[in-house]
């Protein structure tokens, strides 16, 4: 069964702090690939000298392939615009595909607090060096995004 997560987990909807650091102890990446990718130049010209603002989303799900193996799907998508303008210049998005193991069954409300906290921690680096990367061969400078902080 496919869960999703798009929303911050409420504090009543944490698991129990020892529960949680007992499942992170029992976790492990096993791999972590690129499923799919897109990128758009939507202006002739693009300028990041000019005041701009980045805007990134992203959406999960999980599936546990059987109990001991979790497959968790991560699509992030960032979106360029020029401040006061709402037609964004450039997009990026890229789908990361994690498998961990796992000592116990993921659940949701275990879902809900991993993909605010420990999700990011593990991906978020690939997607910034991804964006980085793809933004330097469409011939823009290159931006490092910024770290995730705790909201």
């Amino acid at each position: 069964m496919k869960k999703t997560a798009t929303s911050k987990p409420s504090a009543n909807t944490w698991p129990e702090k020892e529960r949680y650091l007992q499942f992170i102890k029992g976790l492990e990446i096993k791999n972590l690939i690129l499923k799919s990718c897109k990128a758009e130049l939507v202006a002739d010209q693009v300028d990041f000298a000019k005041e701009g603002a980045f805007n990134v989303h992203d959406e999960c799900s999980y599936k546990m392939r059987d109990e001991n193996t979790c497959v968790v799907t991560l699509e992030y998508q960032l979106a360029a615009a020029y401040s006061g303008q709402k037609e964004k210049v450039l997009s990026i998005a890229a789908t990361y595909e994690v498998t961990y193991k796992v000592s116990a069954p993921m659940t949701d409300e275990m879902f809900g607090v991993f993909s605010k906290t420990s999700l990011p921690l593990n991906t978020w680096p690939y997607f910034r060096e991804f964006a980085n990367s793809i933004m330097t061969r469409m011939g823009l400078p290159g931006v490092v995004l910024p770290v995730l902080k705790a909201e």
